[in-house]
Protein backbone atom coordinates (compact mmCIF):
# COMPACT_ATOMS: atom_id res chain seq x y z
CA UNK A 1 0.00 0.00 0.00
CA UNK A 2 1.85 3.38 -1.16
CA UNK A 3 1.98 6.24 1.51
CA UNK A 4 0.51 9.39 1.72
CA UNK A 5 3.72 11.11 -0.28
CA UNK A 6 3.51 8.35 -2.93
CA UNK A 7 -0.16 9.50 -3.60
CA UNK A 8 0.81 13.43 -3.64
CA UNK A 9 4.16 13.31 -6.17
CA UNK A 10 1.71 11.17 -8.40
CA UNK A 11 -1.31 13.52 -7.72
CA UNK A 12 1.40 16.45 -9.02
CA UNK A 13 2.63 14.66 -11.86
CA UNK A 14 -1.10 14.16 -12.93
CA UNK A 15 -1.23 17.70 -12.43
CA UNK A 16 1.51 18.40 -14.67
CA UNK A 17 -0.47 16.78 -17.19
CA UNK A 18 -3.28 18.61 -17.08
CA UNK A 19 -1.49 21.93 -16.95
CA UNK A 20 0.39 20.88 -20.27
CA UNK A 21 -3.37 19.76 -21.46
CA UNK A 22 -4.52 23.33 -20.93
CA UNK A 23 -1.62 24.77 -22.22
CA UNK A 24 -1.78 23.62 -25.68
CA UNK A 25 -5.91 23.29 -25.59
CA UNK A 26 -7.76 26.35 -23.45
CA UNK A 27 -5.10 29.01 -22.36
CA UNK A 28 -7.39 31.23 -21.07
CA UNK A 29 -7.62 28.98 -18.46
CA UNK A 30 -4.69 29.39 -17.31
CA UNK A 31 -4.91 32.24 -14.48
CA UNK A 32 -3.21 32.80 -11.30
CA UNK A 33 -6.69 31.93 -9.50
CA UNK A 34 -7.40 28.70 -11.35
CA UNK A 35 -3.80 26.90 -11.30
CA UNK A 36 -4.14 28.14 -7.66
CA UNK A 37 -7.60 26.06 -7.20
CA UNK A 38 -6.10 23.34 -9.00
CA UNK A 39 -3.01 22.63 -7.47
CA UNK A 40 -4.12 22.95 -3.81
CA UNK A 41 -6.72 20.65 -4.99
CA UNK A 42 -5.03 18.21 -6.54
CA UNK A 43 -2.66 17.96 -2.93
CA UNK A 44 -5.82 17.86 -0.99
CA UNK A 45 -7.27 15.42 -3.59
CA UNK A 46 -4.31 13.42 -3.69
CA UNK A 47 -4.53 12.17 0.07
CA UNK A 48 -8.15 12.35 0.95
CA UNK A 49 -9.38 8.74 0.38
CA UNK A 50 -7.41 7.77 3.26
CA UNK A 51 -9.30 9.89 6.08
CA UNK A 52 -10.79 6.45 6.55
CA UNK A 53 -7.06 5.38 8.50
CA UNK A 54 -7.73 5.65 12.06
CA UNK A 55 -3.96 7.23 12.29
CA UNK A 56 -3.12 8.72 9.51
CA UNK A 57 -1.72 12.21 8.86
CA UNK A 58 -4.83 13.29 5.93
CA UNK A 59 -7.53 12.18 8.64
CA UNK A 60 -5.78 15.19 11.48
CA UNK A 61 -5.16 17.52 8.54
CA UNK A 62 -8.84 16.72 6.56
CA UNK A 63 -10.25 17.14 10.21
CA UNK A 64 -8.73 20.12 11.09
CA UNK A 65 -9.92 21.69 7.31
CA UNK A 66 -13.45 21.02 8.07
CA UNK A 67 -13.65 22.94 11.34
CA UNK A 68 -11.80 25.22 10.11
CA UNK A 69 -14.32 26.04 6.93
CA UNK A 70 -17.34 25.42 9.50
CA UNK A 71 -15.76 28.18 11.94
CA UNK A 72 -14.89 30.57 8.98
CA UNK A 73 -18.72 29.89 7.82
CA UNK A 74 -20.34 30.06 11.33
CA UNK A 75 -18.34 33.66 11.84
CA UNK A 76 -19.67 34.92 8.49
CA UNK A 77 -23.01 33.94 9.51
CA UNK A 78 -23.12 34.80 13.19
CA UNK A 79 -20.59 37.16 13.90
CA UNK A 80 -22.46 38.15 17.01
CA UNK A 81 -21.58 34.81 18.79
CA UNK A 82 -17.97 34.02 17.31
CA UNK A 83 -16.79 32.40 20.67
CA UNK A 84 -19.54 29.36 19.75
CA UNK A 85 -17.99 28.60 16.58
CA UNK A 86 -14.77 28.00 17.69
CA UNK A 87 -16.78 25.62 20.46
CA UNK A 88 -18.63 23.83 17.71
CA UNK A 89 -15.23 23.70 15.51
CA UNK A 90 -13.33 21.67 18.29
CA UNK A 91 -15.91 19.20 18.87
CA UNK A 92 -16.71 18.92 14.73
CA UNK A 93 -12.66 18.79 14.87
CA UNK A 94 -12.78 15.86 17.48
CA UNK A 95 -15.75 14.10 16.27
CA UNK A 96 -14.44 13.45 12.88
CA UNK A 97 -10.79 12.47 13.86
CA UNK A 98 -12.48 10.22 15.99
CA UNK A 99 -14.96 8.55 13.77
CA UNK A 100 -14.83 4.81 13.54
CA UNK A 101 -14.20 4.08 10.13
CA UNK A 102 -13.13 0.82 7.96
CA UNK A 103 -10.02 1.08 5.95
CA UNK A 104 -10.90 0.83 2.07
CA UNK A 105 -14.40 1.33 3.24
CA UNK A 106 -16.39 3.92 1.31
CA UNK A 107 -13.74 5.88 0.51
CA UNK A 108 -12.30 3.12 -1.62
CA UNK A 109 -14.92 2.56 -3.95
CA UNK A 110 -15.56 4.26 -7.77
CA UNK A 111 -19.05 5.24 -7.28
CA UNK A 112 -17.64 7.35 -4.37
CA UNK A 113 -14.94 8.79 -6.48
CA UNK A 114 -18.14 10.24 -9.04
CA UNK A 115 -20.66 12.00 -6.31
CA UNK A 116 -17.53 13.07 -4.38
CA UNK A 117 -16.39 14.92 -7.66
CA UNK A 118 -20.03 16.11 -8.48
CA UNK A 119 -20.64 17.10 -4.73
CA UNK A 120 -16.95 19.25 -4.67
CA UNK A 121 -17.66 20.45 -8.09
CA UNK A 122 -21.12 22.20 -7.13
CA UNK A 123 -18.80 23.35 -4.33
CA UNK A 124 -16.35 25.22 -6.35
CA UNK A 125 -19.15 26.24 -8.69
CA UNK A 126 -20.86 28.36 -6.24
CA UNK A 127 -18.45 29.13 -4.22
CA UNK A 128 -15.76 30.89 -6.82
CA UNK A 129 -18.25 30.96 -9.79
CA UNK A 130 -15.89 29.10 -11.84
CA UNK A 131 -17.34 29.16 -15.83
CA UNK A 132 -18.67 26.17 -17.38
CA UNK A 133 -15.16 25.88 -18.81
CA UNK A 134 -13.45 25.74 -15.73
CA UNK A 135 -16.27 23.64 -13.74
CA UNK A 136 -15.83 20.95 -16.60
CA UNK A 137 -12.03 20.80 -16.35
CA UNK A 138 -12.19 21.00 -12.48
CA UNK A 139 -14.11 18.08 -12.30
CA UNK A 140 -12.12 16.08 -14.84
CA UNK A 141 -8.58 17.01 -12.01
CA UNK A 142 -11.17 16.00 -9.30
CA UNK A 143 -12.15 12.73 -10.86
CA UNK A 144 -8.66 11.53 -12.71
CA UNK A 145 -6.41 12.31 -9.37
CA UNK A 146 -9.28 10.11 -6.84
CA UNK A 147 -9.15 7.81 -9.52
CA UNK A 148 -5.65 7.31 -9.45
CA UNK A 149 -5.39 7.51 -5.44
CA UNK A 150 -8.08 3.91 -6.28
CA UNK A 151 -5.31 2.40 -9.24
CA UNK A 152 -2.64 3.15 -6.63
CA UNK A 153 -3.91 1.35 -3.76
CA UNK A 154 -4.86 -1.35 -6.15
CA UNK A 155 -1.00 -2.03 -7.04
Amino acid sequence: MPGWKTHLIFGCLLLLLWFNILYFFMQSLLTFKNISIFSVLTIFISIFPDIDLKKSKSRMLISLLIASIFLIEYIFILPSTWYYGIAFAAIFYFLFLLLPTKHRGITHNFLFSIVFTVLLSLFFYFTFGLNQNEILFLSGIIFTTYCLHLFLDNI
